[in-house]
């Protein structure tokens, strides 16, 4: 009885204290950005720190300066690599895209075009961050397969997003450095 007792009491000390380290190691920190100084910030950044990895990031934006916040992008991180983001239109579409990250590049996105809940797109990325396949999904969460002029549209933009915006915002990320 008393090797019992003396284990628990042990076994409670040791979760004390791995609880109050595990507690210490997770940090959250908040910037607020508002460039013109009228007390209707344009960026707010949440992030969460576990140790040294960055575990999620979410920056609420107001993009269009009106005082509202109009965006709210959640990235989530796996071994300080991002895994995922959820990007959410704060207006009056609600849209909701979910994007899935693996070693580095864009393999899944899905789309809730008229904020309702449903995703009704979905896209999954060949190596090069082109669609190599869109579904369209019914209310039953069924996919099937985007009709071939929506695909080429689709195809289309992301091509100009990947010859265009993509350079063009990594200049903006290089000079942020």
């Amino acid at each position: 009885m008393t090797k019992t007792l003396v284990a628990l009491f042990l076994l409670a000390i040791a979760v004390i204290a791995w609880s109050t380290s595990v507690g210490d190691a997770v940090k959250n920190t908040r910037e607020i950005h508002d460039r013109n100084n009228d007390g209707n910030p344009e960026r707010i950044v949440d992030s969460v720190v576990d140790g040294t990895n960055l575990v999620r990031r979410t920056v609420i934006s107001d993009t269009n300066d009106d005082g509202v916040p109009d965006q709210k992008i959640i990235s989530c991180y796996r071994n300080g690599k991002k895994a995922c983001m959820f990007w959410r239109h704060m207006d009056q579409s609600n849209r909701t895209t979910r994007i899935f990250i693996s070693e580095g590049r864009q393999v899944l996105m899905d789309d809730d075009e008229n904020g309702d809940g449903y995703f009704e797109t979905m896209f999954i990325f060949g190596t090069n961050g082109i669609p190599s396949a869109v579904f369209k999904i019914d209310k039953e969460g069924i996919p099937s397969p985007a009709p071939e002029d929506e695909f080429n549209k689709y195809v289309e933009e992301f091509s100009f997003g990947n010859e265009v915006i993509k350079p063009f915002l990594q200049t903006i990320v290089e000079v942020k450095k």
